[in-house]
């Protein structure tokens, strides 16, 4: 691969200036390549006839083209490189911020089954709480029937016991199934 950078510094350090051919066709003369601002030379044909691949005419075409295009060619061409870098830095900064981004949506992906599965948990756990609930409220409502049944039959126990002859003993016990049904109401 060619130094750009050192074509360009090789093209800086040649003579300023516009350059011309003269005369315009080669002639038996020859051919020079003139510095337009002196009229000084910059190259001359030694030989002006073609021969076998040898163009004379075209080369110094090309000496004069060159000196013109060659150092704006160059420098687009080097301007290009630096832009061509920023781009394939830039390519790559994204593609790391997307695997970054896509290891994130990974993690997030896994945060939101996690989620979802804690959320089943809590919802069958709820679910069982309820029944448990209606389950205990059922109870509650036996319990309490069973309770005023129990109450009524100590009731009348007790109405029972107060029209019997009392004794010392009969009379405390009557005493204490009293204080129970008056803490139980």
């Amino acid at each position: 691969m060619r130094d750009l950078q050192k074509d360009l510094e090789i093209c800086q350090k040649a003579t300023p200036g516009k350059w011309s051919l003269w005369p315009e066709k080669c002639g038996p003369e020859g051919q020079s390549v003139i510095h337009d601002d002196t009229g000084g030379v910059i190259c001359d044909v030694g030989d002006p006839y073609p021969r076998g691949a040898n163009r004379p005419q075209q080369n110094m075409e090309f000496i004069v083209a060159a000196h013109k295009g060659w150092p704006e060619a160059i420098s687009r061409a080097v301007a290009a490189e630096y832009k061509n870098k920023e781009l394939v830095e830039q390519i790559e900064h994204f593609e790391c911020t997307l695997n970054e981004k896509e290891i994130q949506m990974n993690d997030l992906h896994e945060l939101v089954d996690e989620a979802e599965a804690e959320v089943k948990r809590i919802t069958e756990y709820n679910d069982g709480l309820e029944s448990t609930i209606c389950d205990l409220e059922a109870e509650v409502e036996s319990l309490q029937a069973e309770n005023k049944k129990l109450t009524e039959i100590a009731k009348n126990y007790l109405n029972h016991m107060r029209s019997a002859p009392l004794n010392d003993a009969k009379f405390r016990f009557v005493d204490y199934i009293e204080e129970v049904l008056n803490g139980c109401k």
